[in-house]
């Protein structure tokens, strides 16, 4: 409850101003400080409207109100329809010409208030999704390939990403197909595989609309991988082919300085080689072959031949890729 003192504290004009920066401040996308002050514009009506509640004995005058948003001055004539006050009041009382005027701006006000409250709470709820850990998930998909390979190499690649990076990770793999509608909610997919790969026709539209739409899709050729991913991705692009991607790419030196794709495991002695896919002028798929990073990142006892030379090798390529896929 107030009193006149304080309903009078904020006068018209620093009402209208507040108004209008709240205004300006909502169209400027600043959703957060316009809600604040339109919650500002807000409460002062409520307030006035509090305060003819205390110098008024009748309930259902201070429901008709604050549901009309007048914002009364104390002491002065009612400002409302003329049969509402003589059949509450049971006397004359004379038509204010500013009537509608006042109940249009104060609705108007109220719907403000209420739209940029609801702005607030998507910027809340998309700051709060903000927070959440990333994950990288590995791609289940058809075909008879082992979709289902290097189980521990994203969990260490998360890890790594959490100790060098200091970027906050979840602590393990996610698996999904590429139809989850889950499917947005990762950055960074992986595919790994040595066999077949198919896609149905709903899985490729999946992957070009999350593709074009931000993400990004790191394929590991774990040895016979390439002739199936790279039949697939035609589907995918029809317009490209994957193309070499220069030891000059940011995604060799955006963490680490390195001389290229590094070499991990021998295959049939190619060099390693790394392909890409670009949609806008932004790499959406990396392709390593013949180098098979995601053996490098596992388990040391899962590939106890690997040096801790090759290893490192691994990690901070696996690095730089997901600095580059989280910053492009």
């Amino acid at each position: 409850m107030c009193n006149e003192t304080t309903s009078r504290t904020y006068g018209a004009g620093t009402l209208r101003w507040v108004a209008a920066i709240g205004r300006l401040l909502f169209w400027s996308k600043v959703s957060i400080l316009g809600v604040v002050l339109g919650s500002f514009s807000f409460n002062r009506t409520y307030m006035v409207n509090q305060f003819l509640v205390s110098n008024s004995r009748d309930l259902e005058l201070y429901r008709f109100l604050f549901a009309f948003g007048i914002n009364q001055k104390p002491g002065s004539p009612p400002r409302v329809p003329t049969r509402y006050w003589e059949g509450i009041l049971g006397r004359d009382v004379k038509r204010s010409g500013t009537m509608r005027k006042n109940v249009i701006v104060k609705k108007f006000w109220i719907g403000c208030f209420l739209f940029c409250a609801v702005i607030g709470m998507q910027v809340k709820q998309n700051l709060q999704a903000s927070d959440v850990p990333i994950t990288i998930a590995q791609i289940h998909y058809g075909g008879g390939g082992d979709w289902y390979g290097d189980p521990t190499t994203i969990k260490n690649w998360l890890r790594l990403l959490r100790d060098r990076a200091d970027i906050e990770t979840a602590k393990d793999r996610v698996i999904i197909k590429l139809t989850d509608h889950t499917l947005y909610q990762y950055p960074v997919l992986y595919l790994v595989g040595h066999g077949n790969i198919r896609l149905t026709e709903s899985e490729v539209e999946a992957l070009r609309d999350y593709l074009k739409s931000g993400g990004f899709l790191f394929a590991n050729d774990d040895y016979g991988l390439d002739k199936s991913f790279r039949r697939e991705m035609r589907r995918v692009f029809p317009e490209q082919e994957l193309q070499p991607v220069p030891n000059t790419h940011l995604i060799y030196r955006c963490f680490y300085e390195l001389q290229g794709l590094p070499k991990i495991h021998e295959h049939d002695a190619e060099p390693a080689q790394g392909f890409g896919l670009f949609h806008d002028g932004r790499m959406v798929v990396y392709y390593a072959y013949s180098a098979d990073i995601g053996d490098g990142l596992e388990d040391a006892d899962v590939h106890p031949d690997d040096t801790p030379q090759v290893r490192e090798l691994a990690a901070k390529m696996a690095v730089n890729i997901a600095v580059y896929a989280l910053t492009h």
